[in-house]
């Protein structure tokens, strides 16, 4: 039996996956594979649970990711950057770096401070073989350093949280171009091999689907990669002649919404992590660039 990704702890549907595999007469002493897309705790979190339910349990997770799903409570070392060009206050990354350490467990119930990762898989793999199944990893980052989409032999990609409009950009200088490079596999994959994709968490604004025929799915990631290009083309005009702190052309941008005031504060709001993805990615062709306000060095943008 194989997973993918398994959720956290405290995801209402955890009690009806144990009783599906009791059902299904997959016991303890039963031969379980985990596959893991990324390293992010609401897809690992659960790890724990699946290691206490199962004897033979095996956790496969992407090489470049391992260390973030080995000890979920480290963090990356990017992470501070989305706050620094936001503009918050140097006691507030720190305050806020030690609230996330009590916080984030609490949230997704993760007391694991070590989980096992059992194999790794580096992106230069071009087939894995499962509980007797195939599968195709994809590199798909951009969304986390390592994030791998799975294509098995029945024509179903599983994509993890690489989907059309994904709300969140790994902060790490290059992931733009990463993303952009994703979303191009992805839309080279020959036809024929795939028939379905899945996502991992449900979309919810089209009731809770989670299963699209891939000819759909594929279309809204040509969407997808437009909009992202017309955003490239339309940062430097917006900031033509101009300053804008990197805060100010996100809500320029994507309108971020006011109610993630707290959130801001605590973190970043998601949508602030593609506009750093846009200007890292245009600072470095010359076509924008980082100025200093002044007061507190704060930082704006200027094409």
């Amino acid at each position: 039996m194989y997973f993918i990704d398994c959720g956290n702890p405290r995801d209402p549907s955890n009690e009806l996956l144990w009783a599906l595999c009791k059902k299904k007469g997959i016991d303890r002493t039963s031969p379980v594979f985990l596959l893991i897309t990324h390293s992010h705790l609401d897809h690992t979190a659960n790890i724990p649970s699946f290691r206490r339910h199962f004897s033979q349990f095996r956790c496969i997770v992407p090489a470049n990711d391992a260390e973030y799903v080995q000890y979920p409570r480290r963090t990356s070392p990017y992470g501070d950057r989305i706050k620094e060009l936001a503009n918050t206050p140097k006691a507030m990354i720190f305050s806020s770096k030690i609230m996330l350490q009590v916080v984030s467990p609490l949230v997704f119930s993760q007391r694991a401070f070590v989980n096992p990762v059992h194999f790794t898989i580096p992106e230069d793999v071009s087939r894995i073989s499962l509980a007797g199944r195939i599968f195709t990893p994809i590199s798909t980052p951009g969304h986390s350093p390592g994030h791998i989409a799975y294509l098995d032999e029945t024509k179903y990609l599983f994509l993890g949280d690489c989907v059309p409009g994904t709300p969140w950009l790994d902060p790490a200088p290059g992931s733009l171009e990463q993303m952009m490079n994703s979303i191009q596999k992805l839309l080279h994959l020959p036809a024929k091999k795939v028939e379905y994709s899945v996502r991992s968490h449900c979309n919810v604004r089209d009731n809770a689907k989670i299963i699209y025929p891939w000819e759909d799915e594929r279309a809204r990631f040509e969407t997808f990669y437009d909009r992202i290009v017309q955003t490239l083309d339309r940062i430097p005009l917006l900031l033509r002649g101009i300053t804008m702190t990197t805060l100010e052309l996100g809500y320029r941008l994507f309108n971020l919404s006011s109610y993630l005031t707290f959130f801001t504060r605590l973190w970043a709001p998601a949508g602030l992590s593609w506009v750093i993805g846009y200007l890292d990615y245009l600072e470095r062709r010359g076509e924008v660039q980082q100025v200093s306000l002044g007061s507190g060095k704060r930082i704006a943008w200027t094409s």
